[in-house]
């Protein structure tokens, strides 16, 4: 007798295959939708997810064959902010913390956003994400010069120059 081996498509070699050309799909698409990304919106790290939307194999579960292909279609979706939204709202917040008699200032804003993960008390998926703010900037003291004109009024130099260090 003649002893042939043949190779034969299993349901693992197929889910297998798919598993890594999704795996590469989803590596390769967080960089495709930040490119797509418009301003004022920003793309939140972390948050993509794919679905496999659509698959053909060049063959079927029990054919003879040396080589498997499959074409792959996936749904990417990620999460956005809007840079413009998250100004506003922090400085709404930013506005009521200023000490007393300060303003904050809006022309050295740093802020940095970052994806808290997801864990037990966060959660960063492709439909919701829990992101941290930090906002560096500077408050300044208001001031009310018509008040300080009338204050050193009519002052010497030496009380005048007591009353602005006291500013």
């Amino acid at each position: 007798g003649k002893a042939d081996k043949v190779k034969i498509v299993s349901e693992d070699d197929r889910k297998n295959l798919s598993k890594q050309l999704l795996d590469q799909g989803i590596s390769g698409s967080e960089i495709a939708l930040k490119s797509k990304i418009v301003s004022p919106n920003k793309f939140i790290s972390g948050s993509v997810s794919a679905v496999v939307a659509k698959e053909s194999f060049s063959h079927a579960v029990g054919d003879q064959t040396d080589k498997l292909t499959l074409e792959q279609t996936l749904t990417i979706t990620g999460l956005t902010y809007s840079e413009k939204e998250l100004n506003e709202m922090l400085s709404k917040l930013i506005d009521k913390i200023a000490p007393e008699r300060y303003t904050v200032s809006k022309k050295d804003w740093e802020v940095k956003i970052e994806a808290l993960g997801n864990s037990s008390n966060s959660v960063l998926s492709s439909s919701e994400a829990d992101i941290q703010a930090t906002l560096k900037t500077s408050v300044v003291p208001i001031v009310d010069k018509e008040k300080i004109k009338q204050d050193i009024s009519g002052k010497k130099a030496s009380e005048a120059e007591k009353i602005l260090g006291a500013i």
